[in-house]
Formats: C-alpha cells, structure tokens, sequence
C-alpha cells in the first residue's frame, strides 16, 4: 500500500554490505581491547570516588583537637 512505500523511503538505517558485517579476529581483538580499557577507566573513576571519600572523612577527624593525632 502507499504507507509501505512512505515507510522504506523514510528509513534511517541502509543496507550494509555484507562484506562489512563479517566478524574478524581483528575486529575482535578490537573490540576486547575496548572493553579491557573500559573496565579499567571505570574502575579507576570508583577507586578514585572512593578514595576521595574516605580522605574527607579523615580529614574531619583530624581537623579535631588534639591535632598531634595526625
């Protein structure tokens, strides 16, 4: 009907080729890389928060009389 022809006329996502959506061992070792580099921003971003957090607390203490305790 007429909505099918409108609906392929407006659609954002083409055709690949197939050549293009073959998986690869280096598209792999590309992708587990990105991962691995991932992970570890995040995990140093909460190591980071984290440490932050304990460092306001003990500067609040030792902020405190007597001050010889720091």
């Amino acid at each position: 009907g007429p909505i099918d022809f409108h609906s392929r006329g407006l659609d954002i996502y083409r055709k690949v080729p197939k050549d293009l959506t073959q998986p690869t061992y280096t598209g792999a070792f590309i992708s587990i890389c990105c991962c691995v580099f991932m992970l570890f921003l995040f995990l140093s971003e909460l190591t980071g928060f984290i440490a932050t957090e304990i460092g306001w607390q003990s500067r609040q203490t030792c902020a405190l009389p007597p001050h010889d305790a720091c």
